[in-house]
């Protein structure tokens, strides 16, 4: 869930009191959940009764939370996007989160596929937009790292004069008629 020792700051509180008096503690729920997670609750009842005292009290409202419409939880969407300056993900996101991976993560650094996933989610929060889904992030990756492994090994091929070219060759042709090539082999006489 979310951290039961909420405090509003005296800013949040003026804005959460723009709201109407009804709704200010659905709307401050949203509000730091959003804060402390960058995503939106998906169920307000799913809140513990405490954590609804706790910021009652500070709005110094009763502690009874009523759960507003859909309209007016899109709109409080909105108004929080704005008070953090975020947005939800659009494309140039994902093409911006692509490029930040291939050209800073990747160059310099021995991730792991969690690791990189992580460094994701924290850069989405940097630059001030919702996190994508699993599925995308994932895709992200996968896309990203074949592209940078691909670009990679056309530059080290691009490299390489006529010699080192077929030497490199070589080590793919089989090996002494044992059906594996000779790099197979070599990693054969290594792992045994």
């Amino acid at each position: 869930m979310f951290s039961e020792n909420i405090i509003l700051s005296p800013q949040e509180i003026t804005y959460i009191r723009t709201r109407n008096k009804r709704y200010q503690l659905a709307f401050a729920i949203l509000l730091k959940y959003y804060q402390q997670k960058y995503d939106f609750i998906e169920d307000l009842s799913s809140i513990p009764q405490m954590v609804i005292n706790r910021i009652a009290q500070q709005l110094k409202v009763p502690p009874k939370l009523y759960l507003p419409s859909k309209r007016s939880i899109g709109e409080f969407y909105s108004l929080i996007r704005r008070y953090f300056k975020s947005s939800f993900p659009k494309s140039e996101h994902t093409e911006k989160l692509s490029n930040w991976v291939k050209t800073v993560l990747l160059p310099s650094n021995f991730l792991t596929h969690d690791e990189i996933y992580e460094r994701i989610i924290n850069y989405q929060r940097e630059i001030g937009f919702e996190p994508l889904t699993d599925k995308v992030i994932n895709r992200i990756i996968k896309s990203t790292i074949y592209e940078y492994q691909s670009n990679l090994n056309d530059t080290i091929y691009a490299s390489q004069n006529d010699e080192s070219i077929a030497r490199l060759n070589g080590l793919l042709l089989g090996y002494k008629d044992k059906g594996i090539s000779a790099i197979g082999w070599i990693n054969k006489d290594i792992t045994n």
